[in-house]
Order: structure tokens, then sequence, then C-alpha cells
């Protein structure tokens, strides 16, 4: 695991419904909050934090009363997110835990009240592991970490001696991955901290109360089926030693930006109460292991361009630099094996090891240092192309070498690659006669030496894009047919490994889109596309954000130029969109109001 491992009130049908009244205050769409007690009175106050503006303010709460609110230093660089109020140095007031979610460095702000008097590094850990929540798991009267593995569903706590790390205990494991731990509390009053889980596909929610880092058993809470209702953190609101439970609405239309407390009685539900109302979703409650974003609104500039006009190629991000390979390039439609990465920091690019064979349409995805490519079209030595391979490649960016992997069964080109867990997924594409098909292969990570069978993709389609999220496999768009004789699609299906025998369709995206294999990424929770075509040779500028929680699409600002085959994806908090549309040009989004 290190760095080398709402108002809601019950109604007699047992449903829960919507009863705030809260005011609505001036805030805008971008901000994130952490429940704990800064100024010592005994009843926990609320951290926000703007993702877009760096900002972080403390709410001084009396029980659900807001007294007053204190500004903290900004942290501009949106890459850190508070993640807890925990008191780690047994003082009797909250501390801050920040985690770096680009580089995975950790940090404690040690705080008298609400200033801040120290900061203490942590232990870094790898990105696959999120902070979860903070609570004194062994009744030491300081705060443990509890993480979770959002790619294999482990669960560890972090035993603390205030901010050493004195030893990890693995939990069970819960390896559906719908399952969140969204919070920290003593449920049962016994000195040592529960865990509060919710299912982000179900909207149930249960606690798992604990005798130290034992488990001893569950107790399941209403069901808020409304997924926009997101946990924001667990904590004692009303100073009666029980913890309770903080909402807040993270969708659109008239509940955008409620804020309510779930009182409880230990894991009764005793009332539901109304705090104010803060309608800026960038506003965010810090603490909560599920990103409370929402933006829809992305302040283009253009950046450093690309060292070739491309189109068709692959890319990935790794380590904070965006990786470009292959493609088309300078309005001829051959493959090229050229590969460029780009480093945000220095707005600089660099070329790197060629593809081993000149590719484009080629299925591309990420494991951890190493990227993998599977399928595509390969230039020839006529100075044409071929319209499918079997080959699959990975490459090493430490060693900037390449590496032949387990052919596919059958030659595809324009096909999708995820990797879920540690598993290689390709689906759809088309065969070397351009013909579209719909099989899906398996190739295990660990050891094994071919690709295996698995449901077939409805709906037979290449050029679409595709992400893993959530546990999940999502094929997003794409087309039928090629060229002149194109259909852009707007059907959208995902897998669930806990339903392998079948491919379920899910919300449409607004509009049909193909060309978008390599702009297609996860960011915040959401399945982002950027750019793409609508028809053959009709580029668009649209960039559409999918919530699988909520199963919406939400329209995000459009790209400052229409692109077609682009390669995008997420720095930090930023978006990067470069070439496409055989030109070099680089964007930068920075999420906004």
């Amino acid at each position: 695991m290190h760095r080398t491992w709402r108002q809601l009130t019950r109604v007699c049908t047992g449903t829960w419904m919507l009863a705030m009244a809260g005011v609505s205050v001036a805030a805008s769409v971008n901000a994130q909050a952490i429940p704990g007690d800064f100024n010592s009175d005994g009843k926990a106050d609320i951290l926000w934090r703007n993702r877009a503006t760096g900002q972080n303010v403390v709410w001084l709460m009396n029980g659900t009363a807001l007294t007053s609110t204190v500004s903290l230093t900004e942290v501009t660089n949106l890459d850190w997110h508070s993640l807890s109020g925990g008191d780690f140095n047994a003082d009797g007031k909250a501390d801050i835990l920040w985690r770096n979610q680009a580089t995975g460095q950790n940090v404690v702000w040690l705080m008298d009240g609400t200033a801040l008097t120290s900061t203490v590094s942590l232990t870094e850990v790898t990105l696959d592991w999120r902070m979860s929540g903070v609570g004194d798991f062994n009744a030491d009267g300081k705060a443990d970490i509890l993480w979770r593995n959002l790619a294999t569903g482990q669960n560890v706590v972090w035993l603390m001696d205030g901010t050493a790390l004195t030893s990890t205990v693995s939990l069970t494991a819960v390896t559906n991955l719908d399952w969140q731990s969204v919070g920290v509390g003593d449920f049962n009053a016994d000195g040592k901290a529960d865990i509060l889980w919710r299912n982000r596909a179900t909207g149930q929610n249960v606690v798992w109360l604990m005798d130290g880092t034992a488990l001893t058993s569950t107790v399941s809470l209403a069901t808020v089926s409304d997924l926009s209702w997101r946990v924001g953190g667990v904590a004692d609101f009303s100073g009666d030693g029980s913890p309770d439970i903080l909402w807040r609405y993270q969708g659109a239309g008239g509940n955008q930006g409620r804020d309510l407390i779930w009182q409880m009685r230990g894991t009764s539900f005793a009332a539901s109460l109304p705090l104010t109302t803060v309608t800026d979703l960038n506003w965010c409650i810090a603490g909560s292991p599920i990103p409370l974003v929402g933006f829809t609104k992305l302040g283009w500039s253009t950046r450093a361009p690309s060292p070739v006009t491309r189109s068709e190629a692959q890319g990935a991000v790794v380590a904070d630099l965006l990786y470009v390979f292959g493609g088309y390039s300078n309005g001829v439609f051959v493959p090229i094996s050229r590969s460029d990465v780009y480093d945000p920091s220095t707005n600089a690019w660099n070329r790197i090891a060629d593809l081993p064979e000149p590719l484009t349409h080629t299925g591309v995805t990420v494991d951890g240092r190493d990227i993998y490519f599977a399928g595509g079209y390969v230039g020839n030595a006529n100075g044409g192309q071929t319209f499918a391979t079997k080959s699959v490649w990975k490459y090493n960016v430490d060693s900037d070498s390449w590496t032949t992997m387990p052919p596919l069964p059958l030659a595809r080109g324009s096909g999708a690659l995820v990797l879920l867990g540690r598993d290689l997924h390709f689906f759809g594409g088309a065969d070397v006669n351009r013909v579209d098909r719909g099989d899906h292969w398996v190739l295990s990570l660990g050891g094994s030496t071919g690709w295996v069978a698995a449901a077939p993709l409805p709906n037979p389609r290449s050029h679409m894009g595709y992400a893993a999220l959530g546990g999940k496999i999502f094929a997003v768009g794409g087309q039928y047919d090629v060229d002149e004789d194109l259909t852009s699609l707007s059907i959208v299906h995902v897998w669930n490994p806990a339903v392998p025998d079948t491919w379920t369709r899910v919300a449409d995206l607004p509009a049909p889109r193909s060309h978008i294999s390599s702009s297609t990424f996860v960011m915040d929770e959401r399945i982002v596309i950027a750019g793409g075509e609508e028809a053959h040779r009709e580029s668009v500028r649209d960039v559409s954000a999918y919530d699988p929680w909520s199963n919406t699409w939400t329209a995000l600002t459009p790209l400052p130029g229409a692109r077609y085959s682009g390669v995008a994806g997420t720095v930090g908090a930023q978006v990067f969109h470069t070439t496409g549309s055989m030109t070099s040009t680089t964007y930068r989004g920075i999420p906004g109001n």
C-alpha cells in the first residue's frame, strides 16, 4: 500500500423524501467540507474547500446553527485535497489531513483552533488508494486513518501515534466497488471508531460496528436512492456524544447545494436538520472520499503545440505527463510511429521512443507506470495501412522501452482496451475488412499467457470512447461502418463483473459521437468526453461528462475549436486536449464557475 505497494424525512412507505428549507447564500458551484471540532466546544464544525480557487473556510457551528466563518490559508495547487478533521495531537481540536491526488503525498496541518501551527509529512501512498476517513480505532485518544483501494476493494487502517505510523491492519475486503466507505464515527459509544458505507449504485447505507479493527456486526440504515445526495462526513454536531451524518446534494435543480444533517442516536435516525444552502458546487465538504465536484465550466487557454500535427493518435496520462503515440500526421492517412510526451508543469514537449510499428486506432490503457496498446491500424511497407492487427504492446515510462504481449485472438482495429483490477479487457472494433465486431476478450496480468472470451459487446461498433469507473467498464458512443457510410452513435453500455454474462444500456450521450477513443477519460468520478465526430468529417467542440451514480450527462464548456480524434486527459484538477483533426494545438481547461 505504501509507495511500494438532506433535510430528509421518513414517511410511512419507508422511503425518504426531501423536506428542506435551507436559506440560499452567496456561493458558487465549486466547494468541499470536513467535519471536526475546531474550537473545542464539543460540537463539530465544517471545513469547506473551493476546488476551483483553493480557498479553505471553516464554518464554526453551534449544532446546526452557523455562528461564524473563518478563512484559512489558501492552497492554490488544486491537486491537494483536504480530507479530514481528526485530532492527531490529542489537544482536543481538529487538525487537517491533506492528500495530493497527483503525487500521493500526505500532510497533516496541526491546528490550534483555526490557526495553523505546523505541518507534518506522512508516508506517501500510491494513487489507487483513497483516504476514506479518520477516527480513533484503538481508543488511544489519537486519530487513525482508514484507506480503501478503489481498484481492488482492500481496506486498511493506519494506526497512528500522533503523526507517526505505528502499524497497518488489513480489514475485510469489499470487492464490490460500488460500496464506498464514506465516514468514520463511534456509533455504538464504545470509544472505538465504526465505519459508514454507502452504495453508489443503489443508495444503500450500512454501518460496520467495529471492535478496534475487528468487524463485529453490520447495521443497515435507511436507503437514500437519489444518488445526488452524497455523504460529506460523520461527526457529532449536536454534542450528545453520538455521531451524526452530514449530507450534501451534488445534483442540479431545486435541491442543488442543499446541506443537511441526519441527527443519529447510535445507528437509529432521530431527525433531519437543514443547514445553510451552498449552491456553488465548487465548494465541497472536505473529507468526503467521493469527490464532490460537479463543475460545468472550463476556462480554456492555449498551451505549447504538439511537435507534429496529428489525428487518430493514442494517448494516456501517467504521473502528471500526457503521452501521445502515433496516429496520422501532416494530412496523410498513413500511420506514423513517432511518440512524444507533454509536461504541463513546464509547458514543454519531449520526444520519446517511437512505437515499435506505425500505429493508429489502437486501444490504450494504463497500469501504474506501464501503458498497454492492443490492436489498431498498422502502416505497411507499401506506404499504406492494414486495418487490423493482433499485436499487443507494453510501454514502460521509466525505461522508455517496449515489450511484446500475448496477441489478441483475432486481428482488430479501433477497439477499446480497459484495465479492470488486474485484467485487461479488449472489446469492439472492426476486423481487417472493416466489419464491426463485438468480441470481448480478457487477459489476466497475473501470469496468464492468453486471452479468454467474455460477454460480447452489444451493437458491435468501433471508434468509441471507453473507461473503467466504479469497478465497471463503459463503452461510449462510437460508430457503425466507416468513412462516408459511417453512422455515429449515442448509445452507452456498461459491463459489470458482478453480472458477467451481459452488458447493460445506460443513459445515451446527448448527441451521437464517434472518434473519441483517446479523448475519453475519468475525472472526479465522472467520464468526460472531449470533441469527436457527429458525422463523417464533421467535428464537434462538445465536452460532456457522465455521472454513473445518477446516470446523467452534463454539458461542459466546449473546446475552443472543433476536433475529432484528439488526445485528452486530466492532470491534477486540469483538463488537457491536444492534436486531433490534423492539428497540433494543445488546450488547457481549468474547472470554474
